[in-house]
């Protein structure tokens, strides 16, 4: 798999190891595993081991949206407060009289929507 990505020029792209059904893995065969690939999660769906180290993980190597915004958005203008959650990283969101008053990270197009209801 690594040669492939080297193929493609994804070399420099950065990777998660997993392990899927680490509760079927003994000791001594994690022990060769991480010898191999010591950064390695392991996980069950069955017991849940792993799960939120790897969640966690995931959401670190994740690059942050460049735009850093606080905007009360209309309640009429959920649509927006719905693309901070899908394409954006929410800090927090609080429900006031105007609307919903969102802090958040977001791409330089979505800030441009949020714009006009900027927030100090």
């Amino acid at each position: 798999m690594r040669d492939v990505m080297g193929d493609v020029g994804a070399r420099d792209i950065p990777e998660i190891v997993v392990f899927n059904k680490g509760d079927l893995v003994g000791d001594d065969e994690r022990l060769v595993l991480r010898g191999l690939a010591p950064d390695a999660h392991f996980v069950s769906s069955r017991t849940g081991e792993g799960i939120d180290e790897l969640r966690q993980t995931i959401e670190r190597m994740l690059p942050m949206p460049a735009v850093e915004v606080r905007a009360l958005v209309p309640y009429d203008r959920g649509d927006l407060v719905s693309a901070v959650h899908e394409s954006g990283v929410l800090l927090s969101a609080e429900h006031k009289e105007g609307g919903t008053l969102v802090h958040a990270h977001v791409s330089e197009r979505l800030a441009a929507e949020l714009a006009r209801y900027a927030a100090d």
